[in-house]
């Protein structure tokens, strides 16, 4: 195997790198939904959310954590 790295493992590993973090922001927006909607505040920021609920933002939340180890034991592998 060469030294330098091939287009592909440079594209697995900015696929994770944007899947962890996008894997991070769901998890502090899911806190953040909880928080404001049990203090039954709804300022401008929530409305930014739209119609994005609970579960729809755990759905991606999970699809992204799914993705982040799926594209880790990929860099593993490799």
């Amino acid at each position: 195997m060469s030294p330098e790295p091939t287009s592909f493992l440079l594209c697995l590993k900015a696929v994770h790198g944007t899947a962890v973090a996008s894997w991070m922001a769901g998890q502090l927006c899911i806190w953040w939904l909880h928080v404001h909607r049990a203090m039954g505040t709804h300022g401008p920021a929530l409305g930014v959310l739209g119609g994005l609920d609970r579960r729809t933002l755990g759905a991606i939340t999970t699809l992204t954590a799914v993705l982040s180890l799926l594209t880790g034991a990929g860099l593993l592998a490799l």
